[in-house]
């Protein structure tokens, strides 16, 4: 029945197609009927598909300035969570000032009906940790001088040098070396950028600074005694003889010595050895004495020895060289 207002609806459930509605009668209060051949047709359209984003996730680093979202479709809307129900005609710019991801959705709408949402999911990320830089100077010069970059692994961290760039990555321990070859005077190491993983930079202006020092490479040494010990032997090392060999920039030389062990034959008779001293293409040497003294005397492995004013006697027990039945050997 129309109803007080002069309208009345009916309602079709679930149509999936065109679907019509004939009015063939009308009756009054009065019982009286009129015959009606009145007509109407909903036609039912297709509902369309979700629109299409050209990339999700969007990325963007922390602070970095934001474009408004983009879709492809017909009188888009835009929602903030997937149970919005009302949407936007204008595109939401994302906020980027804070590390983390959000979700937008969108949809179309085409001949009254509307699609179902696609999501956009925008994610913002951390920004690099800026490294530090330590080097090794002071060196010498013509030598290879190491800067060491301590970070975050991973970070890819751009440098010069005054005359070249260069780009390196962070190890897993945290470090990375560059070396600069052969150097003649100070040089200076400035970090520019580094660059994380998810592609945020920073630029940075740490710089670290080695000092190349002139080296006079020197030989010094000092005369020693050393004494035999009860297999009738001794040894030395370079580091015995040498008194402070240097290079003149604080560091010390390779050394090596002509002679670093003594036997029986050597006591009473003091030695002279040299002592080089290397550096690059540098070498110097120095001589010493070195003083050799007898084991205990009496012990059974040692060189006894009897001095006198012309000559001296030399008794060698099994263990030196002589006879093995311990005769005399009188040595002029």
């Amino acid at each position: 029945a129309i109803e007080a207002d002069g309208t009345v609806e009916v309602t079709v459930n679930g149509v999936s197609s065109d679907a019509t509605l004939n009015v063939t009668k009308a009756t009054n209060g009065n019982n009286c009927s009129v015959s009606l051949s009145k007509t109407a047709t909903v036609t039912v359209n297709a509902t369309p598909l979700a629109p299409m984003v050209s990339s999700s996730p969007v990325e963007y680093c922390v602070n970095e300035t934001a474009d408004p979202l983009t879709a492809t479709g017909d009188n888009l809307l835009w929602y903030t969570s997937s149970t919005d129900e009302t949407g936007d005609a204008n595109a939401p710019t994302p906020n980027t000032a804070i590390v983390g991801t959000t979700s937008y959705y969108v949809t179309q709408i085409i001949n009254g009906c509307e699609s179902e949402r696609t999501e956009i999911v925008v994610t913002v990320n951390a920004l690099p940790e800026a490294p530090t830089i330590s080097s090794s100077s002071p060196i010498c010069a013509g030598e290879d001088t190491i800067f060491t970059i301590n970070g975050t692994a991973g970070d890819a961290v751009t440098y010069d040098d005054g005359t070249s760039t260069g780009t390196v990555t962070i190890e897993a321990d945290g470090t990375v070396d560059v070396t600069v070859n052969g150097v003649s005077s100070d040089v200076t190491l400035n970090l520019t950028e580094v660059t994380n993983g998810n592609n945020c930079s920073v630029s940075l202006t740490r710089t670290a600074t080695v000092v190349v020092q002139d080296g006079t490479l020197t030989a010094i040494a000092q005369n020693i005694t050393v004494q035999l010990n009860t297999s009738g032997q001794a040894v030395i090392t370079p580091e015995m003889i040498d008194n402070d060999s240097s290079y003149g920039c604080g560091k010390t030389p390779n050394l090596s010595l002509d002679i670093d062990s003594f036997d029986c034959d050597d006591v009473g008779s003091p030695v002279t050895v040299t002592l080089t001293a290397t550096q690059g293409g540098q070498t110097a040497t120095a001589t010493a004495v070195v003083t050799v003294l007898n084991s205990a005397l009496g012990d059974e492995n040692g060189c006894d020895i009897i001095a006198n004013d012309a000559l001296r006697v030399l008794v060698m027990t099994p263990s030196c060289t002589g006879s093995a039945d311990g005769s005399v050997e009188v040595i002029m």
